[in-house]
Order: structure tokens, then sequence, then C-alpha cells
């Protein structure tokens, strides 16, 4: 009987750890391919439609859920995207970036979040310079 109880309480234990470990690996392996590594010197304009790509990779990640600005130093700017786009689809629908309301020219980068089973995946995008043109219009995005 103690050897069933030994038996039987590894496998509990195994059993309620496995979930743990896939939760915390489902994130790993998905790639901001735009703005992503090698584009350095890419810069935006205020106003811009623009989108953020991504290569799945082995991750599971199902779908990505926001998009936020942030200024290089890690101070919020602002949402720039929130919707549930399929990682399958490779990229988000295009969205008019938007510098915020001091709106000024500066280093930024997108914090991207996604699902996978059990957690929620967060994404840095690479860093990307921002530029302000107060006589730059607002663009329509047209989404295909």
């Amino acid at each position: 009987m103690k050897i069933f109880l030994v038996i039987l309480t590894f496998f509990v234990c195994l059993l309620t750890a496995i979930p743990l470990e896939k939760r915390q690996n489902s994130c790993n392996g998905l790639i901001i391919t735009s703005p992503g590594p090698n584009q350095n010197d890419i810069s935006f304009t205020n106003g811009q439609c623009y989108q953020v790509s991504w290569n799945k990779g082995l991750s599971q990640v199902q779908t990505i859920d926001t998009v936020d600005l942030y200024l290089s130093t890690g101070t919020f700017i602002q949402r720039q995207y929130r919707g549930s786009v399929p990682v399958e689809k490779l990229s988000t629908p295009y969205f008019i970036l938007n510098l915020g309301p001091e709106s000024k020219t500066g280093s930024f980068y997108f914090k991207i979040n996604g699902s996978a089973p059990g957690t929620t995946c967060t994404f840095t995008s690479q860093t990307f310079k921002g530029n302000y043109n107060k006589n730059s219009q607002s663009s329509k995005c047209l989404n295909t």
C-alpha cells in the first residue's frame, strides 16, 4: 500500500509540473521581425501607417493582442493596436503610428502582448527612430 501511495504521489507531482513548464516555455521561439534585428537605422514618422510582424518559430503563441509604444527609456507612450490577431497571419493590421500627446522625435520600441495556452507572453521589438513632423498628415491605413 505504501508503494502505491508513493507511486501515486510521484505521478500527481509529475502531472502538475508539466503544465507549469509548458506555460513557461510556450512563449519561447517567437521573434519580432519588424521592427527587428538588423533594422537599427529604421525610422518612422508620426501619422504613418505601420504594422508589426513576427515569426512564430516553435512558440505556442496563438494570438497577438496588443501593441504598445514605449520610449527607449522605458516610458509608456500609448497603445497603438488592440485586437486578437491569429499568430499565423504574421503581422498586425496596419495602424497609424502615434508618438503620443507630446509627439517628440526620439527612440522608441514596441511591447507586444500575445496569448499562449495558459499564459500571456510579452515581446519587445528592436528600437527605432520615431520622427515628429508637425506638418505630416495622419494617414488612413488600408488593410487588405
